[in-house]
């Protein structure tokens, strides 16, 4: 008896064993994960640096051209006197014809451990909220990048099935570099990508250590899709509007839970759609909501990227709802041409 019971004992040491050093394999694949996200995520911002300081170093060669072949002036101006920005609202300047100068601000402000802008007009409106940052210097070099793309990307209007407006801004390589509000109208929508174009170039910009993302009512929270299981009746349809194609995602029982922006042909909407299918397979997701109180979720690749901004909707409960929905339905989806 003693034997059986040294022999059981034997077992469940090695039982546990086994056991404990499962968990610390899995344990050292999360570290090395994360690590290896961490520095995926690092290579991303120094390449966005890196094309900041080229487009700077473009648009001074641009203005240093444009000085050379301006006519000298007969007197020389008196430089201004440089005035610090507070965080506060700038004060109006008002001259003595009674005409005013407007500036509009950059705000960048902490976000926990990271960091974020915020782009206003003159009157305060919020125009766009930034990705988050690791660094002032990372932040400070898309907003570079915001500037040129301002005036070089591409800004493109998307209704969702609710009728509501949202804008995006894209580089020439079709790169999200960012996502607008949500409108009611198109109209608003369209006056507000004319606001960023007005006041990105020239805006103050404004340095903050507080996290004040609450003052903008900014809320943003990542989602755990671990456990959600794929389903196999999803289906997505290419369409095409105007020589332009895109795709949808509907469930099983036919409900809309995604439309693509457009593609220029169908080849390469359909290498879209795949690389869509292969996004949902990252667990890179996040839920944000906009100062009107608008959720939408947004998809992310490897290096933490934004790829894909998703429907609106009206509460936290039913946009968790679509976006699972997404995921289950979206990764093994049929494609219809």
């Amino acid at each position: 008896m003693a034997l059986f019971g040294k022999k059981r004992r034997e077992k469940e040491e090695a039982a546990k064993k086994a056991a404990e050093e499962a968990r610390l394999a899995e344990e050292a694949k999360k570290a090395e994960e994360a690590r290896l996200a961490e520095e995926a995520k690092k290579a991303e911002e120094a390449r966005l640096a890196e094309e900041a300081r080229k487009a700077e170093e473009a648009r001074a060669k641009k203005e240093a051209a444009k000085k050379a072949k301006a006519p000298k002036k007969a007197k020389k101006e008196e430089p201004k006197e440089i005035v610090e920005e507070k965080v506060e609202e700038p004060v109006v300047e008002e001259s003595k014809k009674g005409s005013r100068k407007y500036n509009g601000k950059l705000i960048v402000y902490k976000d926990g451990n990271n960091y974020r802008y915020v782009l206003k007009a003159s009157n305060g409106e919020l125009l766009c909220t930034s990705e988050t940052y690791v660094s002032k210097q990372s932040v400070s070099s898309a907003i570079e990048t915001l500037k040129n793309n301002v005036e070089n990307g591409v800004f493109s209007v998307y209704e969702d099935k609710h009728g509501r407006f949202q804008y995006l801004l894209s580089a020439k390589n079709n790169r999200i570099i960012i996502v607008g509000e949500i409108y009611s109208t198109r109209k608003n929508c369209l006056s507000a990508i004319e606001s960023v174009k007005k006041f990105a170039a020239t805006a103050d910009i404004i340095y903050s250590d507080e996290d004040i993302k609450e003052h903008y009512n900014i809320l943003e929270e990542n989602f755990d899709a671990n456990e959600v299981e794929a389903a196999p009746n999803g289906k997505i349809e290419v369409l095409e509007d105007d020589g332009k194609f895109y795709y949808v995602l509907k469930a099983s029982n036919g409900v809309l839970l995604f439309t693509s922006k457009t593609f220029s042909s169908q080849k390469t909407c359909l290498t879209n759609i795949e690389n869509f299918k292969q996004l949902l397979s990252l667990n890179n997701f996040k839920i944000y909501m906009d100062k009107n109180k608008i959720f939408v979720f947004k998809i992310y690749n490897k290096v933490n990227a934004l790829m894909i901004v998703g429907e609106h909707y009206d509460s936290l409960a039913k946009c968790k709802s679509a976006l699972t929905s997404v995921i289950r339905f979206g990764k093994e989806a049929k494609i219809i041409e």
